[in-house]
């Protein structure tokens, strides 16, 4: 059995448009395709108080298995207000400039992880469009991350190089 990979990412909010234009200005480029989905957060869920908030859909080699394990384990195939797990065929995805990681954030356990060349510009262009962005921290391999939620509070981070 393969490792569970990540291999498409939703973001659901709020102000769809609001949220193309912010990413495509943070990121300085056209991000959504195949792999990369933007949709409106639904009404039912906006209802039961579900934030704004990226997806990552898990890509494993044998769907039915996992799901099997994961009920096992006492996980729920039911709607729930935070999706958590979304569960698709592995395949390898075209993008490598977004990460998929768990993180430990105010309201959030996961984020998408955006790479970039560098973090302080981008952080100037999250912040100058009404984002929330924490301090870039150094990674144990030297790296500056920066977790930041969007104007409409979908969380995501900057990765990138260390200054020269």
């Amino acid at each position: 059995m393969g490792a569970a990979r990540f291999t498409r990412y939703a973001i659901r909010t709020t102000e769809p448009q609001a949220a193309r234009a912010f990413y495509e200005e943070v990121l300085a480029t056209d991000l959504w395709d195949a792999d990369v989905k933007l949709s409106r957060l639904p009404e039912q869920a906006i209802a039961r108080g579900a934030p704004p908030h990226w997806l990552g859909h898990l890509g494993v080699d044998d769907v039915e298995g996992t799901v099997n394990r994961l009920v096992a384990l006492g996980r729920s195939r039911s709607r729930r207000k935070h999706p958590a797990i979304c569960l698709g065929q592995h395949r390898p995805s075209r993008r490598k400039r977004l990460e998929c990681r768990a993180v430990a954030s105010h309201s959030h356990a996961l984020a998408v992880f955006f790479r970039v060349a560098n973090v302080e510009d981008r952080l100037a262009l999250v912040r100058a469009r009404g984002a929330i962005a924490l301090e870039p921290a150094v990674t144990p391999n030297g790296e500056r991350v920066a977790v930041c939620d969007d104007p409409q509070g979908a969380a995501f981070a900057l990765i990138g190089p260390a200054p020269s």
